[in-house]
């Protein structure tokens, strides 16, 4: 399950972000695993994931808060 916008395709993007330096190239390197037991099986399911970080801090038009993207992933809880 990934995040469709074109621009959250990659979690370390040199090509986005100003704080790579080098010949990098951009990679997905961060990833949220998931593995239900029988327990929750029921109870917690993956929705959706997106990318945190990907604009720049407020004191800045250059800088990013990392060299890689955060994941944030959501899920339905049952009980």
């Amino acid at each position: 399950m990934t995040d469709q916008r074109p621009e959250t395709t990659y979690t370390f993007d040199p090509e986005l972000n100003s704080n790579i330096t080098g010949n990098d190239k951009p990679e997905r390197y961060d990833r949220i695993f998931f593995r239900s037991s029988t327990s929750i099986n029921n109870q917690l399911k993956p929705v959706h994931m997106e990318l945190e970080g990907i604009q720049h801090i407020k004191t800045s038009d250059i800088v990013f808060p990392s060299t890689h993207w955060a994941i944030q992933g959501y899920f339905d809880v049952d009980n």
